[in-house]
């Protein structure tokens, strides 16, 4: 970073200040160097500070004096023309202004970027009830589910075992089950009168409070589940029929949840988005027509 500090009524100082930061028609801008101009007696006025962002080493571009002449200030009097060879191209620079305005690529506002956390959710996939082993079918159906999904960073599962031994089935191996993440009361399946679609669910939670508390705690349970990995990673989570629908409606409330349509069958599932503490629905997974089932008896 390179920087001067000058009066903005001073068309002198701008200039001596550009000719400091531009000593040599080709010379190199270096990062973290500060370069202070001191304005001396000049009449008091309102300052204004020139930033320039570049990368180290980067060479300054060269312009002939009327392509440079630009301007530093918006208002009447204190605009200010730019007359140096050598210097990128500034648009205009006001004394509140908190960013630049610019018209060359060599100035761009240094911004904090946030990467993107995500979570695959699918349900298990068919079990012999009232065993926790999956079927053949069952573990024939993980399988295949599991070629949608890109990479995976982690795997969290219930203490449920029909989730470890689809997520095995998957081919991934269980990074740690969380406690919560299967428990769900009878009398809320039937409060949300499961497999209802999602719609009905989601106006469940509306008017609900035990409903609307379960799908925050859901919601919380993921959230802390991800935390834990770095940004730009992937968690597979396998989840439970009416638990999972539960927490996509805690993680996004406002979603259209008319337009997703039915509950998801084994296997099925949906991607969340988490960045800046703000959870997103990406996309929903659905199996075959001819291998999606609901439900088993």
């Amino acid at each position: 970073m390179t920087y001067a500090r000058v009066r903005s009524k001073q068309t002198l100082v701008i200039r001596a200040a550009i000719r400091k930061l531009s000593s040599e028609r080709t010379g190199a801008l270096h990062q973290h160097t500060k370069t202070h101009i001191h304005v001396g007696d000049l009449q008091s006025g309102p300052t204004a500070d020139i930033r320039l962002s570049a990368p180290a080493e980067r060479q300054l571009p060269q312009r002939s004096r009327s392509s440079t002449a630009q301007y530093l200030g918006t208002q009447g009097d204190n605009a200010k023309e730019v007359e140096e060879d050598s210097v990128p191209v500034l648009r205009s620079y006001t004394d509140t202004a908190e960013h630049w305005t610019e018209s060359s690529s060599m100035l761009r506002p240094r911004m904090e970027t946030k990467l993107t956390r995500t979570l695959d959710v699918r349900r298990h996939s068919i079990r012999s009830k009232p065993s926790q082993e999956l079927t053949e079918q069952g573990r024939m159906l993980a399988a295949k589910s599991a070629e949608s999904l890109s990479h995976v960073d982690q795997v969290l599962v219930s203490e449920l075992g029909r989730g470890a031994n689809t997520a095995i089935a998957m081919g991934y191996k269980v990074s740690r089950s969380i406690p919560g993440l299967g428990d769900i009361d009878g009398a809320l399946i039937e409060q949300i009168s499961w497999p209802s679609p999602l719609s009905y669910i989601a106006e469940a939670c509306r008017e609900n409070e035990q409903c609307r508390a379960f799908a925050e705690a859901q919601r919380m349970h993921w959230q802390h589940g991800i935390e834990r990995l770095p940004e730009a990673t992937n968690t597979l989570l396998i989840s439970h029929g009416g638990i999972m629908e539960l927490g996509l409606i805690g993680c996004v409330p406002d979603e259209d949840f008319a337009a997703i349509g039915d509950v998801f069958a084994y296997c099925e599932g949906f991607r969340l988005s988490f960045c800046n503490e703000v959870w997103s629905l990406e996309h929903t997974y659905r199996v075959d027509h001819d291998l999606r089932i609901v439900n088993t008896d």
